[in-house]
């Protein structure tokens, strides 16, 4: 994980029903992978938050990359190419 300190961001859609406890044990056994909640789809208009899960790489501010579904193990091949994508 070491690799991608700093490098990736989790973004959880907001429901009506937070559990905010979740999310801060969850960002306590995993610093380096922090998960942050969505407060509105319009401060993300580069996303389309209408399907989960999806995976967007940026560099520079642009998506680079997306992957979109985890049907089986062969959307892996989904996450490394946006890995590649960003130089990761």
């Amino acid at each position: 994980m070491r690799r991608f300190d700093g490098a990736l961001q989790l973004q959880a859609p907001h429901a009506l029903r937070l559990r905010f406890d979740d999310y801060a044990a969850w960002n306590a056994r995993h610093p380096a992978l922090p998960m942050a909640i969505a407060y509105h789809w319009r401060g993300w208009p580069m996303l389309d938050v209408r399907s989960t899960p999806v995976f967007y790489f940026f560099n520079g501010g642009t998506v680079r990359h997306v992957a979109a579904g985890w049907r089986d193990d062969s959307a892996k091949a989904g996450l490394i190419a946006g890995l590649d994508a960003i130089g990761l």
